[in-house]
């Protein structure tokens, strides 16, 4: 089945159904088998685990990072000086 990757290339996987491990989280969903020893998670999987991809095209960085986390901090009331 063809799946378009981030940088718009067209390749071809075969798919099944499968475990992901991230941390001590764990869930099932579709994953795909290539031959690269790459690990790529999808936005789904990240959905699923509650999890936040923040990138930072100035300083070149990809940060994951719970969503959970970011959501209690923005609930906690500011701090004056």
């Amino acid at each position: 089945m063809p799946l378009t990757l981030a940088d718009g290339k067209p390749q071809t996987f075969l798919y099944c159904l499968g475990e992901v491990l991230i941390e001590s989280k764990s869930d099932l969903g579709i994953v795909l088998i290539s031959p690269s020893d790459d690990v790529l998670i999808g936005m789904e999987f990240l959905t699923q685990f509650g999890l936040k991809l923040i990138v930072d095209p100035i300083s070149k960085s990809a940060t994951l990072t719970d969503e959970e986390i970011l959501l209690q901090a923005a609930q906690l009331p500011e701090v004056s000086s």
